[in-house]
């Protein structure tokens, strides 16, 4: 299941509103949703009176809950998991209007690629694309037909380069200092 990109008037429960009753999720992406009062965790999913929640193999804003498999959603160790949907969608209480033009898909730097769990999942996602693609389904509704990005990072700097600062022109000779680097992936 994904859950992304509502909004609640009230306290919680915009991505979910589970009262009284026992709740139980796998293989769930909960991410984005909102509340009036902007609170992550209880706009991911609100729980009342007696409700039970079992988790496994999810991704939940504003959570990390006890379960097999479960990523990290809570800040900071949130930001690394974050999905990497390919149109987020803010909640319609953040942009005060509805929209439907988010794109839940996952890119391919998601952490929830390959992070589901194969049993009971379906054999399709919500495109009737083939699941798994890869050792195992990913983490929500749609699955990511490609191999995630794996591609070492590439920094090639011949040495002798005009660089322009300021208005001002420098040439580097010497890259030996270079410390920095990007995995491809957009953080």
């Amino acid at each position: 299941c994904t859950f992304s990109g509502n909004a609640s008037g009230s306290s919680g429960g915009a991505g979910i509103h589970c009262k009284n009753a026992s709740l139980t999720l796998s293989n769930c992406l909960i991410w984005n949703n909102d509340t009036f009062n902007h609170n992550l965790a209880l706009a991911s999913l609100g729980l009342g009176g007696n409700a039970t929640l079992t988790v496994s193999y999810s991704l939940i804003q504003g959570w990390f809950p006890a379960g097999t498999g479960n990523l990290d959603g809570i800040t900071p160790a949130a930001q690394s998991n974050y999905p990497n949907f390919v149109t987020p969608l803010n909640p319609a209480y953040a942009t005060s209007s509805t929209s439907t033009s988010g794109d839940f898909r996952i890119g391919t730097c998601s952490p929830a690629i390959n992070r589901g769990n194969n049993t009971g999942a379906p054999s399709n996602d919500l495109f009737g694309n083939n699941r798994p693609f890869g050792s195992a389904v990913d983490i929500g509704i749609h699955e990511l037909q490609a191999a995630p990005d794996a591609t070492p990072p590439t920094i090639g700097c011949p040495p002798n380069q005009s660089v322009v600062l300021n208005g001002s022109s420098y040439t580097v000779t010497d890259f030996r200092g270079l410390s920095t680097a990007s995995d491809n992936c957009a953080s």
